[in-house]
């Protein structure tokens, strides 16, 4: 029914909105990306990217900061960013 079709409306539109910020993530460079996929999409601890990067827990965050700022002025102004969790 009614509800049935605006679920997937729905659906639809957020997989288009997190391809989006996943295709942005994905150009990120290396040193940003590598630590962003780890710990947002694989959910490992800012710790445990550290001893995976052979970098400090410091250079994580400082890393994970920058990485959100870039994907934040890449992203403005696209419908929905601020759903992604980048506001």
């Amino acid at each position: 029914g009614q509800a049935a079709s605006c679920r997937a409306a729905e659906e639809e539109y957020f997989t288009e909105q997190y391809s989006e910020v996943f295709r942005e993530i994905m150009k990120l460079d290396r040193n940003y990306r590598l630590p962003f996929v780890l710990h947002y999409a694989e959910g490992y601890s800012l710790r445990e990217v550290a001893e995976i990067l052979d970098i400090s827990e410091g250079a994580v965050k400082t890393r994970l900061s920058r990485g959100r700022n870039m994907l934040r002025d890449r992203l403005k102004g696209a419908e929905g960013y601020e759903k992604c969790g980048l506001e």
